[in-house]
């Protein structure tokens, strides 16, 4: 595995914990409720950022460090149940320690990124992970 999917494995696995067992899927959240199947977490990659990279040994090469950065939304039968996803998370993520790697911010995805998506825009979270690795 590599150094992004191992990252992506960890939003994953948190999230999963984080939503009490909760299906997370891969891709853009649809536009329309979903009604096939229980609710669940989308994680969509919306960008992969470099951090500047500092050396700490003037004989190792400094480690490359990027952060992905996914939008988290629901993807429920109703708005309460997506709701009830969201709450979930929250909770997560003031009850206890976040992994080190992973940040979330609360703050409103901006608009552009719901129109880019072409989707009506919903309560979703942002969360950066990180990715380190030496060259």
């Amino acid at each position: 595995m590599g150094v992004l999917t191992d990252a992506d494995d960890k939003l994953r696995a948190w999230l999963r914990a984080a939503a009490g067992g909760a299906d997370v899927v891969a891709g853009p959240p649809p536009d329309a409720p979903t009604h096939d199947g229980e609710a669940a977490l989308g994680a969509y990659l919306l960008a992969v950022e470099p951090v500047p990279r500092v050396a700490t040994d003037k004989y190792r090469p400094a480690p490359v460090v990027l952060r992905l950065r996914y939008l988290v939304a629901p993807q429920a039968a109703d708005d309460r149940a997506a709701l009830d996803l969201v709450d979930r998370l929250l909770e997560a993520t003031y009850d206890a320690p976040l992994p080190d790697d992973l940040e979330v911010d609360l703050a409103p995805a901006p608009t552009e990124v719901w129109q880019a998506l072409g989707v009506r825009p919903r309560p979703a979270l942002t969360v950066q992970v990180t990715a380190r690795f030496l060259p």
